[in-house]
């Protein structure tokens, strides 16, 4: 009797073996980890560094975060990667000693943002008399000649402070502002080219093991003109749903 019930019990964990996935510890191990992915609050590059992740099957959470605080927390390692930035924006001491680029996948194109009465006037960059809406945490690729400053916590804010006349002019990316007049009206022109840079994913140079994986997710989403469409797309007017 003692017999049959060790064969049967025998039996039963056999079937149990089987029944499991070989190596099915090991894989768990194995299991990739999740990176945290900080990103300022631009709406357009957000979908292009989410694509871009997705291609290279990088897992991530992502944590949106002013410039300002992003900088600030990268340093310290908060984050494992961020976006998107030109290296000519992120040359303090302490990002370039823990800081990785990925390749460009886009350029930007900075221009003026400026008042519609001192537009109608004649705009001079070099006018030392306007005050200008810095953006907390952006450095700019060349001087700015205003005299005084007044500070906004992202390009959203710095746009309404020009329009409601307490800054003359700022600073923004063309998609971006092509991007926020579709959604409010600001009494703000567009006008000359303040700068040209590529953008890149940033990382932690904990992380690099993660260049080579997004850079080649970059050349194939590049090759198949999706980050393009990405862009146009956020800035286009959205069909109306007429159900």
């Amino acid at each position: 009797m003692i017999l049959r019930e060790y064969l049967f019990l025998s039996f039963l964990a056999a079937l149990v073996m089987v029944g499991q996935p070989v190596g099915a510890s090991s894989a768990q191990e194995k299991e990739k980890p999740i990176y945290i992915a900080a990103m300022g609050p631009s709406e357009i590059y957000f979908q292009v560094f989410k694509r871009i992740l997705e291609e290279a099957d990088i897992p991530v959470t992502y944590i949106h975060q002013n410039y300002g605080n992003l900088r600030e927390r990268f340093i310290t390692g908060a984050f494992d990667m961020s976006c998107c930035a030109s290296p000519q924006w992120r040359t303090r001491p302490q990002e370039e000693a823990v800081q990785l680029f990925s390749r460009p996948f886009f350029y930007v194109i900075d221009s003026y943002a400026v008042s519609r009465t001192v537009a109608d006037k004649g705009f001079n960059p070099t006018n030392p008399d306007l005050v200008f809406a810095r953006v907390k945490g952006w450095d700019y690729a060349r001087d700015i000649h205003a005299s005084k400053d007044v500070v906004a916590d992202n390009s959203s804010e710095a746009l309404a402070l020009v329009h409601q006349g307490k800054a003359d002019y700022t600073i923004i990316n063309r998609q971006d502002f092509f991007n926020k007049t579709l959604k409010m009206k600001y009494n703000v022109v567009l006008t000359g080219v303040y700068s040209r840079m590529p953008i890149h994913i940033r990382f932690h140079k904990r992380n690099s093991h993660l260049v080579a994986p997004v850079d080649e997710a970059i050349k194939r989403l590049r090759k198949k003109l999706e980050i393009s469409r990405i862009v146009a797309q956020s800035i286009r007017p959205q069909p109306i749903d007429k159900q």
